[in-house]
C-alpha cells in the first residue's frame, strides 16, 4: 500500500482518537470515580486490603477501556458520512446475502443518510476500536510513516544524482 494512503488513514485514525478521548473525558467528569485513581497502598494495610485496592484499580482501568471502545464506536458512527465519503469502496453494497436486507433496512432509517451495510458497520466498529487506542499512538505512527516517506524521497534523489553523474561521464 501506498505510504500517502497510509498517512491519510492514520490521520483519520488520529482525528477520531482525539474527539473519543474528549468524549471519554466528558462522560468521567460526569462520572468522578472513573477519574480517580485508587492509590496502591496505605501505611496501615494489610495485604487483603491491598489486594482489593489492587483488584478495584484494575476494575476501574477495564471499565474505562471499555468506556473507551464504547466511545470509539459512537465517535466513529458519528463521522460515519465523512467516513463514507473516504471509504467509497468499503460502504458499497456487501456480497453477503445474509446480512444485506437488516443493514440495508437499518441504514435507510440512519440519520447519517448513507445506506449501512455490512461491510460500512465493520468499518465503523474497526475504526472505533482502533480509535480507542488513544491519539498518542497513532500519531507515533504517522511521524515514523512521514519519516519512512522522507527517506524514499531521500532514495529517489539519490538514484537521479546518479543518473545525471553517469551521464555526465558518457
Amino acid at each position: 500500500m501506498d505510504t500517502t494512503k497510509l498517512i491519510a488513514i492514520v490521520t483519520i485514525l488520529i482525528t477520531l482518537s482525539i474527539a473519543t478521548e474528549r468524549l471519554v473525558e466528558i462522560i468521567k467528569g460526569f462520572f468522578p470515580k472513573l477519574g480517580q485513581e485508587i492509590p496502591p497502598e496505605a501505611a496501615d494495610d494489610t495485604p487483603i486490603k491491598m489486594l482489593a485496592r489492587q483488584k478495584a484499580e484494575a476494575w476501574r482501568k477495564a471499565k474505562v477501556s471499555f468506556l473507551a471502545v464504547i466511545c470509539g464506536i459512537i465517535t466513529a458512527f458519528l463521522a460515519s458520512p465523512l467516513l463514507a465519503g473516504i471509504f467509497t469502496d468499503t460502504f458499497k453494497d456487501s456480497s453477503c446475502p445474509l446480512f444485506i436486507s437488516w443493514f440495508s433496512s437499518l441504514g435507510a432509517n440512519s440519520p447519517c443518510g448513507f445506506n449501512l451495510n455490512l461491510n460500512g458497520v465493520l468499518l465503523i466498529l474497526a475504526l472505533g476500536l482502533l480509535s480507542s487506542g488513544g491519539s498518542s499512538f497513532w500519531n507515533s505512527i504517522l511521524e515514523y510513516l512521514l519519516k519512512v516517506k522522507d527517506l524514499k524521497k531521500v532514495d529517489v534523489q539519490k538514484a537521479q544524482a546518479l543518473k545525471t553523474i553517469e551521464i555526465e561521464r558518457a
